[in-house]
């Protein structure tokens, strides 16, 4: 419904948006109020939208910032938040790499959030299910340890373990 040029600018504020609330998430973790961060989240998103895996986000339309985001709001909630970990479990939903955050939490003796990280993850994984239960199966079965998708492992994009064992 929307023309593709839109939707690529749309996009592209959306991310920029993104990284200005990831910015200002990680002000937070390092102790700045809201008035303190002000110019550090300006400077941080300008800088940001010029490394590598920012740019590479805006370019091929990635989530990646949506993710981080996501896991930032969900290690910036209080200790005592019953929400803390369902941010990691969305994140870990939509794409597994999140999914190492859930054993981090369980070293750090996070219990309740470790434990909500993996319940929400797995909630994904019903919901998909409940959606689309076929490639759901054939995902979780077949395509998550097909490691060929993630490209060739010669190329410096291929940040899989495989892929840097074979660059050294």
């Amino acid at each position: 419904l929307v023309p593709f040029g839109a939707l690529e600018v749309i996009c592209l504020i959306v991310n920029v948006l993104l990284l200005g609330l990831v910015c200002y998430l990680g002000c937070r973790l390092a102790g700045l109020d809201r008035s303190e961060s002000v110019l550090p989240v300006m400077v941080f998103t300008a800088v940001g939208t010029w490394s590598e895996p920012v740019y590479t986000t805006f370019a091929y339309g990635q989530i990646n910032l949506l993710l981080l985001a996501l896991i930032l709001w969900d290690f910036t909630l209080p200790e005592t938040s019953r929400l803390r970990g369902v941010g990691t479990g969305i994140a870990a939903g939509w794409k597994v790499t999140p999914t190492i955050l859930i054993i981090y939490l369980l070293l750090t003796r996070r219990f309740r959030a470790a434990a909500t990280s993996a319940l929400t993850f797995l909630a994904t994984i019903g919901l998909s299910g409940v959606v689309d239960w076929h490639d759901t199966w054939r995902y979780w079965t077949h395509y998550l340890f097909q490691l060929s998708r993630v490209g060739h492992v010669e190329n410096p994009v291929n940040q899989t373990l495989r892929g840097l064992a074979v660059r050294s």
